[in-house]
């Protein structure tokens, strides 16, 4: 089954909520953004921290002109430059991307996609418009040992392998403004953490690779002091982009 039999109707795209915060992760941490927040991920990590966007009904359907119409109603005078395309997993919804962004642009806004790294022909759809990606590495210990994916065909044991080729491939497309995260808790293991370092090797002109420790969630607890500081040195030895280990923020700030 291809990546597009996957997606829904693009006449109108499914939105959990349209928001203006502060960016709490990655490169543009700290930066004023609107957040479009969309329904529906293929993945399903045990570390996830908005469980409500996880179904393919979730959210609201909504138009372009409605999704333009709520950012022009939001309070911030003036509105940040950046959007983020957040979920969920946006890229579900890549024929409704292409409708949605051009619009985007055209006001002037600078794109910001938060994907999991793994629907690479969808990304390939609207590449060209986005300014900045940011892109998980998930590794096997962070899918949910009781979910099935029903694409690609396969099961959880033995999952890694495919997903790095698939993130392989997401690289490949735009590696200059791909930025690699790995959510890394108490059970990554040296062993997939080192095969991702060695897949974001390939790409030398990504802009940044973060480690981003786990927010407890679901009984995943962060790694410990050690197992961090092991994990960090790996990258620092191994790869010759920035390395940043950059804590989820928005917990922090008590922000949404």
């Amino acid at each position: 089954m291809s990546e597009t039999q996957n997606l829904r109707n693009d006449s109108r795209g499914w939105i959990t909520e349209i928001f203006s915060s502060i960016q709490g992760e990655g490169l543009l941490l700290a930066a004023p953004m609107i957040f479009i927040r969309f329904g529906g991920c293929n993945l399903r990590c045990t570390w996830c921290d908005e469980p409500g966007s996880l179904a393919l009904n979730s959210g609201r359907p909504m138009t372009v002109s409605a999704i333009l119409d709520s950012i022009s109603q939001l309070s911030n005078s003036p509105l940040p430059s950046w959007v983020s395309l957040t979920g969920g997993e946006p890229l579900l919804q890549a024929p409704f991307l292409s409708q949605l962004i051009p619009h985007l642009k055209n006001r002037g806004f600078k794109l910001y996609l938060e994907t999991s790294g793994v629907l690479h022909e969808s990304l390939a759809q609207i590449a060209g418009w986005i300014d900045l990606i940011s892109m998980d590495i998930k590794l096997p210990s962070a899918l949910d040992p009781a979910w099935r994916p029903n694409y690609p065909n396969g099961h959880s044991q033995g999952m890694g392998p495919i997903w790095f080729d698939r993130h392989d491939q997401f690289l490949s497309i735009a590696p200059d403004k791909t930025c690699v995260k790995i959510v890394v808790t108490g059970k990554t293991s040296l062993s997939e953490f080192t095969a991702a370092l060695t897949l974001v090797k390939k790409y030398p002109n990504a802009p940044l690779f973060v480690i981003q420790p786990a927010t407890a969630t679901n009984n995943d607890l962060p790694p410990n002091q050690n197992h961090l500081e092991t994990l960090l040195g790996l990258a620092w030895q191994n790869l010759n982009i920035p390395v940043r280990l950059i804590t989820q923020h928005h917990p922090i700030w008590k922000l949404a």
